[in-house]
């Protein structure tokens, strides 16, 4: 076989390649080792001293619960359960535009964050530092109504803004995580004698932890 990578001459029908590959008949030859210091001597690759697992894409679901009306199928409020990709860039920023195109079109936005890893995308210097946070955008309303939360807190019962006249619906937060803690069957499948996943808590959550699983 013959590779050809060619440039036309002048005055010239043919082409003529500047590289050539070609199919030799006969059987490779196998090296053999030369003396030190001969210039046809062998050359062996210099080991990687590193080998890394190569990294493939993973499918992520996000999940979403959305209200519409029936009349029209008009988007009327959006539960968004955030999830690791919407904490991290680049998702972190695409969700952020996301919230602020939902608020612009006159969406409600209920975000339930119960990661503690991650950034959060609603910033502001008031903001405590805090291991949950649920934050309700009301449309048209120029604020966001916020539940910060720690390991030590209930989970709280949530307004959910309907359409007018309509008015909100209570959403049951530890009624909500009980059925789906049941349903999992998590009490199988957590071992909560192993420290907690990082971040670290703090000092006093811990000893609040350790003295709950200590009456258990």
């Amino acid at each position: 076989m013959w590779l050809k990578i060619a440039r036309p001459k002048a005055k010239s029908a043919f082409m003529y390649p500047d590289v050539e590959v070609l199919t030799s008949v006969h059987e490779p030859s196998v090296p053999t080792a030369s003396p030190a210091g001969s210039p046809n001597r062998a050359r062996i690759p210099t080991p990687a001293t590193l080998t890394l697992p190569v990294i493939a894409s993973v499918e992520v679901q996000i999940v979403r619960v959305e209200i519409r009306d029936t009349a029209d199928n008009r988007l009327v409020t959006c539960l968004e359960i955030l999830s690791p990709v919407n904490k991290h860039e680049p998702g972190l920023t695409r969700y952020r535009h996301k919230r602020q195109r939902l608020y612009e079109a006159g969406v409600h936005v209920l975000d339930l964050d119960i990661l503690r890893r991650g950034a959060r995308p609603i910033v502001h210097p008031r903001l405590p530092s805090t291991s949950y946070l649920i934050a309700l955008t009301r449309a048209q309303a120029g604020t966001t109504a916020l539940w910060p939360l720690s390991i030590r807190d209930k989970l709280p019962l949530v307004p959910v803004p309907l359409q007018p006249p309509d008015e909100d619906v209570v959403l049951d937060l530890p009624d909500a995580l009980s059925a789906v803690y049941d349903e999992a069957a998590y009490d199988l499948s957590i071992d909560y004698q192993q420290p907690p996943p990082p971040p670290d808590f703090s000092q006093d959550d811990q000893r609040w932890m350790r003295t709950l699983l200590a009456g258990l």
